[in-house]
């Protein structure tokens, strides 16, 4: 949809017609580069579930020194390239993603035939019996983010009533607390594996207790970085930027955003528990209540209805990471996450 009607979905956000014009080139590349990602991600997720986290470490390396070192000639036109500026940034982006698949690529073509990782004809044949599970599976998980996309685009919507330095305050603010966020997302990824050779070996109090830990740890984590993150938000802010109008709305948004960390860690962990279990269903539904019954609403409540300031927009972005962490913490007492991927294919 994106690819089809980029000015449409810019319009959509309140953008001016200046910054469409810029921002078109630069939303077309980035689309393209999402294709590859899917790919790398589909691979960096198999060597996860082997236990192999090392790998995709360094694979994240590579890339990163490649797309900033890119991003660095490509948009100022270092070393006689022509200076691109945005399309630059994009090409960037699609360079990165290309370097990223040819790495995961060379590291699963060198596994051994005996490898769980190897991959040949056969295995390719015998994964077309694998697709309806495959796909059922997949299907939740591609609507969660579909059902996160569309609620993000309808919160720049209402933004969008705010003038750009709201959009570039969220847009930074986000980019700035993602640092806070690691943790969590590396908690998810690693339980997921946990609980899922676990259950795949029959110990289901095993997964339950890793279960715990990894929400444990998550809650630690992010308390203190969320307090790091709420009394050194200006200098965060202004590491980014020099606006003095964007420092001042970063302000209040990064207080929020700290406020919902424990919740936001705690439902990413929380999430990465049923995927590992092969419940994806249930952070589908998790995202739909978070993003469409309090995130979208409220925020259009507090713009259009209520009339509050930005703030008030701001806040509501709290609610949504408490509705989902309190869905799946819900969940995972109940215990029938457990049996969720066996339940469905009988």
């Amino acid at each position: 949809m994106i690819l089809a009607a980029p000015r449409s979905v810019l319009a959509w956000l309140s953008a001016s017609p200046e910054v469409i014009e810029l921002a078109v080139p630069y939303l077309q590349l980035v689309m393209l580069g999402s294709v590859l990602m899917a790919v790398a991600l589909t691979l960096e997720s198999a060597l996860r579930a082997n236990r192999d986290t090392q790998t995709p470490m360094r694979v994240a390396l590579v890339v990163t020194v490649v797309k900033i070192g890119l991003n660095g000639v490509l948009i100022f036109g270092a070393f006689g390239f022509p200076r691109l500026e945005l399309v630059g940034a994009g090409l960037a982006t699609v360079a990165s993603q290309v370097v990223a698949v040819l790495l995961f690529s060379g590291v699963f073509a060198r596994k051994p035939r005996g490898s769980p990782l190897a991959l040949g004809r056969a295995d390719l044949v015998a994964a077309r019996k694998l697709l309806p599970e495959l796909f059922r599976i997949a299907a939740p998980g591609v609507a969660e983010r579909l059902v996160m996309n569309l609620a993000l685009l309808s919160y720049f919507g209402v933004l969008g009533r705010y003038g750009t330095i709201a959009v570039a305050a969220y847009t930074i603010g986000v980019r700035v607390l993602a640092f806070s966020w690691i943790p969590g997302t590396a908690y998810a990824q690693a339980v997921a594996t946990l609980v899922g050779q676990a259950l795949g070996a029959g110990d289901r109090e095993g997964a339950t207790r890793a279960g715990w830990r990894a929400a444990k740890l998550a809650l630690a984590t992010s308390v203190v970085l969320g307090l790091f993150c709420a009394l050194a938000r200006e200098p965060l802010a202004r590491l980014f930027t020099d606006d003095g109008d964007t420092v001042a709305a970063l302000g209040p948004f990064m207080l929020c955003l700290a406020i919902a960390q424990p919740f936001l860690q705690l439902h990413f962990t929380l999430g990465g528990i049923h995927r590992g279990a092969g419940d994806t269903w249930t952070p589908l539904v998790a995202a739909f209540v978070g993003n469409w019954v309090f995130r979208v609403p409220f925020a259009f409540f507090a713009s259009e209805i209520a009339e509050g300031g930005l703030v008030l927009v701001w806040a509501v972005l709290i609610l949504d990471h408490v509705a989902r962490a309190a869905w799946l913490m819900v969940s995972f007492r109940r215990g029938k996450w457990q049996d969720g991927g066996r339940r469905r294919r009988a």
